[in-house]
């Protein structure tokens, strides 16, 4: 492509949190450009973004919402193109052209944050389209979002007290720390030029019991602060996880769970830094402020010289760290992939070893922890060139002050202990700036954490009912199904599509049909965890929402086919923290699920401790486990996801006998035909539709294609 000069426009940053956010996150990028500042979170619903991202029509579509002219050009740049635009970048990615000169090109990069590139890895990168978005009479300005820093007012309102106390220590901490200058410039004045005429020892009791005072008031406000920080640090986890668990499923679809880990994490860097920002600030304003006045006092024109070279050192220093704040962003970004990479690798090494790729995948991990190198150096180079302008900026100041402060003293402007005075004085105003440009640096850090964790508490929670509507009865387990549509992302058609349903009470049911034809789905849709786009689920003759969570958990039972234990014994795991079971009961779930036996040969019995994950007991034994939990609540509704698929046909024929003599309505999803082959009626799904019903001898009877079809596959 051929070189050309584009007038560059500065785009704000705005950092995807998932791969799969880059569309959503370059169009929140120029809607912000032109003052219309959009939440992530809402920018994705918008985009509809899904499993693979966005598509390039449901970025325009997005756009024209928001009221913007959208055009796409697909033959590459031209040099009339109205910047900021969106390029298709690698054949997979999305960022922001900001413009062009020379040899340079700067990109705004969702993933990276703002970059200059040469045109040849411009055009090695760039997939040819552009989507060029102009604002029309349609589109609106918004206010700027609030900061994620306002989300911390709550706390900082309910510890006022314990806030007023620790900044009333800090300012006396910087009295204290300014006193010793005092006595600076009435040691040399006094004794030294006095040749010792005057008396030391009231000098010498004066600074002591101020140390002793120094060191008082500096360990109540740590021990104030460490109190702090621990209530700050357990309040906010109970709120992310507390948030966290109340989310929809489709939260969970496009995260792994090393990034989320990595994002809780973020609570412990959280926990002292408000406080140690607050200290930062407090010391700041009152050190910088007193350490002024005394040295004006001592010397008006030192004072206005050294406040002067402060404020330049203070300017450049601000500079340097708004042009490279996004920086924190992308280390934060890259730190959390190589997190949730690792973690993957560890849940699945068994996988990994079977398959001899242990190589393969450490050249993965390795890449990813190549770009973390890569961004953690770009921050440590620029933080030296910071401390590089830093020390040649204060050294400048200080030689200028002492530089003056001679002249002044031969000059008979000033005494001795006065210049020496403003010497340290220099000093202490300095180290109050340095506070102040550390206050700086850890509030990139709390905006990145504070980011990080907004993408989980900002997310809208699932609405889920805590007081039911309905008055509580005996359930009879009736299900119906009328006009469902439900779909993983509204780019596609729905994978459900006015589907209707309905299942008897008592009865056994079985879902069958290819993998991908929605048996699982439809499950998560009878058991509340995925919501319908339309369509109601009824339960005897009642919808699905109107039930409480607590309500909804009583009447449904689910078996799936992920099992989750945590380290604990067998009887921790299947109550689940609940209380109201006795041994009996759960010795009686354990006798359905066939485990009766094996609990009482086992050593400890009910009391066994399992490893984290129960990898210390079999697949087929963590199977049984996990439909004894389920069978321990009685539930009249009973939701089995290839719940015997680990087990041998011998003990699942037992199981299947057990069931058969449980009171319930069971609706059993399975591959193998001889595992529902007694079951009352099958529903045979294909790509969401049901495609045939019956009894399996009915569906011989007919004849039906459909299950002949299905016959034919599982032989």
């Amino acid at each position: 492509m051929p070189q050309f000069h584009l007038k560059r426009v500065k785009t704000p940053i705005l950092m995807q949190m998932e791969t799969v956010d880059c569309g959503a996150a370059a169009l929140g990028i120029i809607l912000a450009y032109h003052r219309c500042y959009m939440p992530l979170e809402v920018l994705r619903t918008e985009c509809l973004v899904a499993r693979d991202g966005v598509s390039v029509s449901n970025l325009i579509k997005a756009a024209r919402r928001y009221g913007m002219d959208a055009t796409v050009y697909q033959q590459g740049l031209f040099p009339d193109i109205k910047l900021p635009a969106i390029l298709f970048w690698n054949c997979k990615h999305y960022v922001v052209l900001e413009g062009s000169k020379g040899n340079k090109v700067y990109i705004n990069d969702p993933k990276q944050g703002r970059q200059v590139i040469d045109w040849q890895m411009f055009n090695k990168q760039f997939s040819g389209i552009v989507i060029q978005l102009q604002v029309n009479a349609d589109f609106r300005k918004t206010s700027k979002p609030r900061h994620g820093a306002v989300d911390l007012l709550p706390f900082f309102r309910e510890q006022r007290r314990s806030l007023a106390w620790l900044s009333l220590s800090v300012i006396m901490l910087s009295l204290l720390n300014v006193s010793p200058l005092i006595f600076t410039k009435l040691f040399v004045d006094k004794i030294v030029s006095h040749h010792g005429s005057y008396s030391t020892s009231w000098l010498l009791a004066v600074m002591s019991c101020l140390l002793i005072l120094q060191l008082l008031v500096s360990y109540s406000s740590r021990k104030l602060f460490r109190v702090l920080e621990t209530r700050f640090a357990v309040q906010l986890s109970k709120k992310l996880i507390h948030h966290l668990l109340h989310l929809p499923l489709r939260f969970f679809a496009f995260r792994r769970a090393g990034d989320l880990v990595y994002r809780i994490q973020a609570v412990d860097r959280l926990a002292g830094a408000p406080w140690s920002a607050f200290c930062s600030m407090v010391i700041a304003m009152s050190q910088s402020t007193i350490s002024f006045i005394l040295m004006f006092l001592y010397s008006p024109l030192l004072s206005v010289i050294a406040l002067v070279g402060m404020t330049i050192y203070f300017a450049a220093i601000k500079y340097c760290q708004k042009k490279w704040q996004h920086i924190a962003h992308v280390v934060k970004a890259r730190m959390t992939e190589l997190t949730g990479l690792t973690a993957t690798y560890l849940s699945t090494v068994t996988q990994i070893k079977a398959q001899c790729s242990e190589e393969v995948y450490f050249v993965k991990w390795q890449q990813f922890l190549n770009n973390y190198l890569g961004a953690h150096h770009q921050v440590s180079g620029k933080q030296q060139l910071l401390q590089l302008i830093s020390l040649s900026l204060f050294s400048s100041g200080y030689l200028g002050v002492l530089v003056l402060g001679i002249y002044f003293v031969s000059q008979n402007r000033m005494t001795l202990g006065e210049m020496m005075a403003c010497q340290v004085l220099f000093l202490s105003f300095n180290e109050a700036l340095m506070h102040h440009m550390k206050l700086g640096h850890q509030r990139e850090q709390i905006e990145a954490d504070l980011q990080s964790i907004a993408d989980i508490t900002q997310y809208p929670m699932e609405s889920i009912k805590t007081q039911s509507v309905v008055k509580r009865q005996q359930s009879m387990g009736k299900i119906q199904v009328v006009d469902l549509i439900f779909g993983y992302s509204r780019e596609f058609k729905p994978l459900f599509n006015q589907l209707h349903l309905t299942i008897e009470p008592g009865t056994q049911v079985a879902l069958v049909g290819a993998s991908g034809c929605g048996k699982s789905t439809l499950i998560h849709l009878l058991a509340g965890l995925y919501q319908p786009w339309s369509g109601t689920i009824l339960i005897d003759g009642i919808p699905l929402s109107d039930y409480s969570i607590a309500e909804r958990a009583r009447l449904i039972g689910v078996v799936g086919q992920q099992q989750f234990f945590y380290q604990g014994s067998i009887k921790e795991n299947l109550c689940l923290w609940q209380d109201g079971y006795s041994n009996t009961e759960i010795m009686a779930a354990l006798q359905m699920a066939c485990l009766d036996d094996w609990i009482t040969q086992i050593e400890d019995g009910l009391e066994y401790q399992l490893l984290d994950g129960a990898t210390n007991i079999s697949g087929g034994q963590r199977q049984r486990l996990e439909i004894a939990r389920t069978l321990l609540a009685k539930p009249p509704i009973l939701l089995l996801d290839e719940a015997t698929s680990s087990l041998d046909p011998l003990i699942e024929e037992q199981i299947k006998k057990n069931l058969r003599r449980y009171a319930a309505t069971k609706i059993v999803v399975a591959h193998r035909l001889n595992t529902i082959h007694d079951a009352d009626t099958l529903f045979i799904l294909k790509t969401g539709q049901i495609v045939d019903c019956g009894s399996q001898k009915q569906l011989i009877t007919k004849k039906s294609p459909a299950f002949a079809e299905l016959f034919a596959l599982s032989n």
